[in-house]
Parts: C-alpha cells; structure tokens; sequence
C-alpha cells in the first residue's frame, strides 16, 4: 500500500533540509520507490525548489495563514491534512511541531513523525519567560504525541528527549549529499578563481553557512588576518546570506584585507566551489552543537581538508585525514597553524575515491531514503512489528551455483538465521509456480520468528534470478526490505546452463525427449515448451542482465557476488569474505565445508512417487529424517532412472558457438561492473 506523507517545512529556499528531501525525492522517484511525497511550506512562499518537486510528481502546498495567527493556522493545515488523507505526518520543524501534530488530532493520521535538525531547539519569541515556559511544555507535547522521533545526529535526538533514554520509537538518520552530481567547468576550479579575482596560486579559506552570530564567520575574517601577517597569498569565501555580511565587510576592511574577502551569497555550485578551495572553515560556537554539519560531509566528498569547532558531531567525520576538530577556545593563531599543516598533508586519494567513500557511508542518499522508507512503508501488522522479524540478507540465486551448499554451510554460522525451508518464494510472481507473496506478509515474517538474537538473518531462493521473475523479485524486495543485502551465486555460464537443464529434466519439470540442443536452438520468441525453458535455463544465466535489475533498487555495496569456482577452490576464504559482508564474525569455519550438496552430477528421473500423497500431512519432513541417509538414497535410487546426459545435455557446434557469443558480452560487462575477471570461464 503506498504511503501518503505530508513533509511540514518553512520553504524550498536554499536550506540544507530542503535541499535534502529534495535529494531524496529525485532518488526515489529514481528508484521506483512507491511513496506518496507532499510538502506544506508554513511561509507564503514555497521557494525556488518547489518547481522541481513538482516536475518529480509532489505537490507542495502553501500554509494561507502565518503561523503568528494560530487559529487560522491550525484550521487550514487540519483541513489540508483532511482532505489530502495523508497518513504521515513528517515535521521538520523541532518544537513547533507540536502545533502541528495538536493540529492532526482525531484525523486518521497513522504515523506523526519529528525530525530534529538542530540541538538549538527554540521557539518564535523574544521573551525569554515565554521561551523557558513554552520549550518545556512544546517538548512534553512532541515526546507524547509523535509515534517516532528523528535525529539527524546523536547530539540532535537528545536534545528533543529533554533527559529521557534514547528507546525504540527513536532513531538517527544522516542527512545525505548529492555525490552522483558532477562538477561543472575544469576540476581545479581556474574558471571559477578567474570570475572571482583569486590568482591560481593564492589559497582559498572556504566558509559555507548561514552568516549568522551562530555560525561565526567573524572567526574567519581573524584567521585570515593571521595568515595574511605570515605573507601567505590567501583570500577568504564566504557562501550563505545573514544579518552577520555587513559585519564581516567591516572587520575586513579593518584588517587591510576587504580586496581579499569575496561574499557570493547562496549559490548552487557548492561542490564546484569546494574543489576550487583549499581548506574549509566550520567555527561554529560549541554550546549549543550543531545538529550535523552537512557542509563538512560535502567537503570530504570532494577531498576538501575541513578544520572545524567541537560544535560539528564525531559524526560528520567520513575521511578522518581530511579533518582537523579544534576547540574556539585554542584560538585563532591556533586554528591558523593548524590550517597551514593540513593543507601541505593533504590526503592524495582521487576525487572518484573520495567520492565513493561518501557513497558507502550513511550519508549516501541510498541510505537516507532508505530510513525513511523503513519509518514510511514499514510493515504495521501485528505478526510483524520490527525489523527482527524479517531477513537483513536474501541469497537470489542464480540455480546451480552451489546455493544450497552455500545455505548449508551459513546455517552451521551461530550468528547466522536461515529458515529450515531454504526457498520461501516470497518475492517471486503470484503466478509463478512457487510464489507465495499471496500468503502475506505476516506467513513470511513467521518463517523469522526467534530469529531477533541472530546478527545476520536470511533465506534463499535461486527464483529470485530467473529470467521472468527478477524485475519483479527486486521491486518487491526494495518496498517490503529497503535495507537488505543481496548475495548473488555464479559460475561459468555454459556449465550452468547444462546443470540447471538436468535439474529441469530430473524434477520432471521438462519433458526428457526435449534436448538441450533443441531448447538453444528455439530462442526466446515463442510460445513452445522450449520457448519457455529458453527463458528459464539461458536467459537467466545472462548475470549482468539480471544483476542490473536489482541495481535500479540497490547500490552495488549491498551487493555481494560469488563465483562457484572461488568458493569450491577456497570455501573458507570466500566464507569469510562473506560473513564480513554480512556483519558477523569472520573466525568461523563451518563444520560441513568439505561437503557438496544438490550436485548436478548425481541427478536422476523420478519415475514414480509413492509418497507424494504423504508429503502434504504435517511432520513428514521429520518423519522421513528418521531414516538414515543410506536408507534414503537407496529409496531414491528405486524410484527414479539415470539420465542420459550425453546426448540430452550435448551442444552442437553452431548452438556451442551462439551461446559463448552471448554469454561473452553479458560477462564482459558483468566483469567492467565489480572489478573483476572471470578468465576461467568458457567464453
């Protein structure tokens, strides 16, 4: 069911938090993300985004009242809440959203959500009795009546829970930057330093902010002083409006540098003028913090060394050779030195490799929207009420690329939870022959039940890779798990497809008197049997193909690939590589890693089931367990016929040649894609 979400902000003009949703609405429209996004500005004016978003689909609506006439105020966004049947209310507002949330009572709102920003919590008033007074009973009204609480710091959560313990309706979600947006004109900013009257060689003091008491930008202007005593060709860039840019032209002027001191005002090249730069200054004062500090995150991403107030979280800190965390209270001569030792050890990564340092940390806009998306679309039934009672990894496949040895061998891990079924089929078509999304979300979550103490839990099923259900599979994975982890088993191309023809023969799934030959030789186009199993066994080993389904809804970090010939040459190496992924410890060695299980080289024909009947009463999987596996093969092998392998799986010539020309470009941009070669592979 799609979300209706009702975003309270003051407008779309320039703002971090702004800015940032609009981020995340781009991402999401980006990723198919089935969430209703509106947003009700509290100013007259929406601001400059607001064409944007409503290019992307929202709709963004204007508060008719100011919020200094309550009544009307209240009035109005009741009936906007009323009539849009919003049933998330998400304020960005600290602790005016308290008005907001008295303004939704009686609605059938499902969900009223706070975001805190910032640790200076206040409220629209000049008197300080007023402020006291009213801080203490807004605060009492957004703890009681918001359902959950945002932070986009530590420091910014705490400061709305006034003493009380973080608990399960809090969370923290980082703020996100937009790494994926290149930066414009030459890398090294000469154009840039042209239009502003800065030589190449000068150094560039960078500040980004508001220009306000708080942000206190007037620290800049005495570094800058300081360095200009020490003969260093620098100036000093001020991004951001407040009432503090007449002061800062003043006290330049006093200081014998005003031709030194650009004030660009808001802009939106941030990031090109960050790589222009040479160093950015954040002197924020320390008491109260700041919420986060996004610009410092910006800065890193594009390899910009950061000395910055203890005002600015732990959390910002990405790249920690890039930053330097001074006190206000060591000075500015302090600040100045350690500036000038920052720039001359400045890291010497790539900018793609500063990049994608960002892309992985939280502060990705994948991993933002992804919280709110857990807070929005998160399951409320009542079988299924926290994120213990779903898995955190899925194993897609591909069939017959050792997936079941692979579920053997993490269900011996002990911080590891597979179901005792191994393919649950969940996220595969309602059509499908094993699809069991109909059975609802409550059946899936109960194949977790007891699983809350296990790090890492996760089921596996090869369907999710097949040719007519990947799409599908990696749509309704992203909306029921946005989190997850995906894990993806291949092999050399060719011998998969004769494997998983056996299996297709041997489970009586494929009529035996239709070969191998004949199933290549039919294509894709086509109604036919062969026609079908065209799509099934060859289509689905195109990997590239199928792995670029579920990379339009998760990033390649939350994707880890196997090759079968990896884990059978080094099991333990390739397991540990993947416990690492998976967030568990790596010092394990599962106590079955010798073993090979559902190899195709032993598959055969049932000719006959004379249990099938059984197999529907409930208990007969520990029924038949009873009987020991020497029993059990020998049944097995009464029942069922060997396969005639070398003419059913034989591939002529022409047919061998078709298949190593298609499988050839699907692997070389599966190898351009991670990084890597699969030379063993037939080609």
């Amino acid at each position: 069911m799609v979300s209706k979400v009702l975003h309270i902000i003051e407008s779309f003009d320039g703002q971090a938090i702004e800015k940032w949703l609009t981020l995340l609405v781009t991402e999401s429209v980006k990723r198919g993300n089935r969430v209703n996004w509106s947003f009700y500005c509290i100013e007259k004016n929406a601001g400059r985004y607001s064409e944007q978003l409503a290019k992307l689909g929202c709709e963004v609506i204007c508060s008719p009242y100011p919020i200094s006439r309550p009544v009307k105020f209240i009035k109005a966004l009741r009936e906007i809440v009323r009539a849009g049947g919003y049933d998330i209310i998400h304020s960005h507002h600290d602790l005016m959203s308290a008005v907001y949330f008295v303004a939704t009572l009686g609605l059938p709102v499902r969900k009223r959500i706070i975001h805190i920003h910032n640790t200076s919590l206040s409220l629209p008033t000049k008197s300080r009795t007023k402020q006291y007074i009213g801080k203490t009973f807004f605060r009492f009204i957004c703890n009681r009546l918001a359902d959950h609480i945002v932070g986009v710091s530590k420091s910014a959560l705490i400061s709305i829970l006034n003493g009380n313990d973080v608990n399960e309706k809090c969370s923290i979600i980082h703020c996100a930057i937009d790494v994926d947006s290149s930066i414009q004109g030459d890398c090294h900013g000469h154009e840039l330093r042209r239009s502003l009257g800065i030589p190449a060689s000068a150094l560039i003091l960078l500040f980004v902010g508001r220009m306000t008491a708080y942000k206190n930008p007037a620290f800049v202007i005495e570094i800058l002083g300081l360095l200009r005593q020490q003969g260093l060709d620098v100036y000093g860039v001020f991004v951001g409006k407040g009432d503090q840019i007449e002061k800062i032209v003043d006290l330049s002027a006093k200081e014998g540098i005003g031709d030194r001191v650009k004030c660009l005002g808001w802009r939106n090249d941030v990031r090109e003028i960050m790589a222009a730069s040479d160093v950015l200054i954040f002197p924020s004062i320390e008491n109260p913090m700041e919420g986060l500090g996004l610009s410092v995150v910006e800065a890193q991403s594009v390899g910009l060394p950061v000395v910055m107030s203890l005002s600015v979280p732990e959390e910002a800190i990405v790249i920690p050779e890039l930053v330097e965390r001074l006190s206000l209270q060591a000075g500015a001569k302090v600040w100045s030195n350690k500036i000038t030792n920052l720039i001359r050890k400045r890291a010497s990564y790539s900018r793609d490799e500063y990049e994608n340092i960002i892309k992985q940390s939280s502060f990705s806009p994948y991993h933002s929207l992804s919280g709110l998306v857990k807070l929005y679309q998160y399951p409320t039934d009542v079988h299924c009420k926290t994120v213990d009672d779903l898995p955190n990894f899925i194993v897609i496949g591909s069939s017959k690329c050792g997936t079941t040895s692979l579920h053997a061998y993490l269900s011996m891990h002990p911080k590891i939870y597979l179901p005792k079924q191994k393919e649950l089929h969940f996220f595969q078509d309602d059509k499908a022959a094993w699809g069991t999304w109909c059975r609802g979300l409550a059946w899936y979550s109960s194949m977790f039940s007891g699983s809350s103490a296990y790090l890492a839990r996760g089921e596996c099923s090869p369907g999710y890779s097949h040719e007519d259900q990947s799409e599908i599979a990696a749509r309704k994975m992203y909306e029921t798990l946005p989190l997850t982890k995906i894990v993806y088993m291949i092999r050399d191309p060719i011998e998969r497809v004769r494997s998983h023809y056996i299996e297709e023969v041997a489970n009586r799934h494929l009529p035996e008197d239709i070969t191998l030959n004949e199933i290549i030789s039919a294509g894709a186009d086509g109604e036919g049997i062969a026609n079908h199993f065209f799509k099934v066994i060859i289509q689905s080993t195109l990997y590239h193909r199928q792995l670029k389904r579920y990379l339009n809804y998760f990033p390649l970090s939350n994707i880890h690939v196997i090759a079968l010939e990896d884990l059978v040459a080094n099991p333990q190496g390739e397991l540990e590589k993947l416990f690492e992924f998976l967030g568990v410890y790596q010092d394990f060695t599962p106590p079955n890693i010798a073993n090979i299980y559902n190899a195709g080289a032993g598959k055969r024909i049932r000719v006959y089931n004379p249990t099938a009947f059984f197999r529907r009463w409930p208990g007969y999987e520990g029924f038949s367990k009873i009987f020991p596996d020497s029993v059990r093969n020998k049944y097995r092998r009464v029942i069922s016929k060997s396969i005639d392998k070398r003419s059913k799986c034989s591939i002529s010539p022409a047919n061998l040649q078709f298949l190593e020309a298609l499988f050839r470009v699907d692997v070389s941009r599966l190898s351009e894609l991670l990084g890597r070669e699969f030379s063993g592979w037939s080609r």
